[in-house]
């Protein structure tokens, strides 16, 4: 029986028993990312993320952490993406009391040294350059920057050089002292484990933190309509056999109440090998060894696109053949096959990735991010079987005949030489 509640000082609680195996996983979202980043610190909630491994109040030194999670023969890590920050531990269920200390020790008690500071900037600065080397990852930051322009949700999660070297610890404190707080804190546990200790043993951690005495921080919110309001193209050049293609709509923000059927309609266009486009761009016409379709939810508006690695010399005709696959969900509808196809690909792929606790935390956590109710399994799957043809017909002509196409392309191109024609 799932339990959802909310400590004293506000902090939200969700427990999510399952005794299958004898594993538990203690995962803590912040509710700050790279979008409540002004543009002169962009990088640093990521950099943040980083530091707090670099040592705390009772793991000083910069591998005594990382020593005493191993050697209970547990894992560790932790994420930044645009509108959250995430930390997990996950260990077998005897040590879920030291995981928990671990944890609130991580988040709560960082040092923020000025010499961790200096010295990690050189391991930022090779994680940029290592995904700015990768050109199939890179052009989502490309694409992102493209069409959100000046406005946080379109900087680089990972930041840009010249900000992260220009980043001071009374910044990175400053961030910490707004947005890492007990009511902008949600902690989900999953797995093997006894409710009632852990209520004990979150209370004596995370219960401990004070009340905060003044408001969060908002981040800066878009206009969803100021964006996609014209077909265009962003090219960065650079030197390969391969173009890198991403073709995007605008999509639905997280709470929007088509975002299931958003689900079928983003399996049938380019997931899986049954997909419009595998099939059209890959099987029929040999255009990419890779072609998929990402719908892409924010707090306020969302994107939908399609991605393909292309041969140099046929990109306008895969650009072309994607978007006809655009243009034929908003003009036709899929037959029933391909709907059932796309139904029990979303619900299977959902299914399976639940066995293991990480994704069973973060299935319910990601919800209590950023939805109005969080649904149980079951309840999801239902969502899911309840969405025919005719709403996937009718969201496609919402998201495609109401949207331009914005594009974004990573290959040995200049802006000035890539013609797009499609």
């Amino acid at each position: 029986m799932i339990q959802d509640f909310c400590l004293p000082n506000g902090l939200r609680v969700i427990f999510v028993p399952r005794k299958s195996t004898p594993v538990v996983n203690a995962m803590l979202a912040v509710k700050a990312g790279s979008r409540y980043e002004s543009a002169s610190i962009n990088g640093l909630a990521h950099f943040a993320e980083h530091l707090f491994f670099k040592g705390s109040k009772n793991h000083p030194q910069p591998l005594s952490f990382a020593t005493e999670v191993e050697s209970l023969g547990a894992r560790s890590n932790a994420f930044t993406s645009k509108e959250f920050t995430g930390f997990y531990i996950k260990s077998l269920s005897q040590h879920l009391p030291k995981t928990l200390d671990l944890l609130f020790d991580l988040v709560c008690q960082p040092l923020f040294r000025q010499e961790d500071i200096e010295r990690e900037l050189g391991v930022i600065l090779e994680e940029i350059r290592m995904y700015r080397d990768s050109p199939r990852e890179y052009v989502h930051t490309v694409y992102f920057k493209h069409i959100f322009s000046n406005h946080p949700l379109g900087a680089d999660t990972a930041g840009e050089e010249e900000t992260v070297r220009a980043l001071i610890r009374e910044s990175f404190l400053e961030y910490l002292k707004k947005y890492y707080r007990p009511d902008n804190f949600i902690l989900c546990i999953s797995g093997d484990f006894d409710i009632k200790q852990a209520e004990t043993w979150v209370g004596d951690t995370f219960g401990s933190l004070p009340i905060p005495s003044d408001p969060i921080d908002p981040c800066v919110f878009i206009d969803p309509l100021s964006t996609f309001c014209e077909d265009d193209h962003a090219v960065l050049e650079n030197k390969g056999e391969q173009a890198h293609l991403i073709l995007g709509v605008r999509g639905l923000n997280h709470q929007d109440e088509n975002r299931f059927t958003m689900d079928i309609l983003c399996a049938a266009l380019g997931n899986g090998m049954g997909s419009l486009l595998f099939s059209e761009v890959r099987e029929k016409r040999s255009l990419a060894y890779y072609v998929y379709s990402v719908h892409h939810p924010f707090l306020e508006t969302g994107t939908l696109f399609a991605g393909a690695g292309v041969d140099t010399k046929r990109i306008n005709e895969a650009a072309k053949v994607i978007r006809d696959q655009f243009h034929f969900l908003m003009d036709s509808e899929i037959s029933l096959p391909q709907l059932t196809r796309a139904k029990e690909l979303v619900k299977g792929h959902l299914a399976i990735g639940l066995e293991d606790a990480d994704e069973l935390a973060w299935f319910y956590l990601s919800q209590a991010l950023f939805q109005k109710e969080v649904l149980s399994v079951d309840q999801m799957l239902s969502r899911f079987d309840g969405v025919g043809l005719a709403d996937v017909k009718s969201l496609a002509g919402r998201v495609f005949g109401s949207s331009f196409i914005k594009t974004a392309v990573v290959g040995p191109f200049s802006e000035q030489t890539l013609k797009l024609t499609y």
